[in-house]
């Protein structure tokens, strides 16, 4: 299986706190627009948070992925990255 290089942008701690609120914001003079949150497997709460980023719309979409979780002693953790990640439709059947 070939590898999947992938683009990484580091995340500053307070940019974390911005990238968790499921808004939009500015990371490197490039704007992340929030897409979809879903929660993940952790121990605790985890979410992963999708976004695209905006100077890539005239190209190629981009999306990437933040994580973080909150521990079961309610306490915080931040990922320190987000991390290039590529949309598949997946078809689902629903049975009634």
């Amino acid at each position: 299986m070939k590898k999947i290089k992938r683009e990484i942008v580091k995340v500053k701690k307070e940019e974390g706190y911005d990238l968790a609120d499921n808004v939009s914001c500015t990371i490197n003079d490039n704007v992340y627009n929030f897409v979809e949150t879903f929660l993940s497997p952790a121990d605790g709460e985890g979410h992963t948070v999708i976004f695209k980023r905006k100077s890539d719309e005239d190209e190629k979409e981009k999306f990437f992925e933040f994580s973080w979780f909150l521990s079961f002693s309610e306490n915080y953790f931040y990922g320190s990255q987000l991390r290039e990640v590529f949309p598949k439709k997946i078809e689902k059947y629903i049975y009634e």
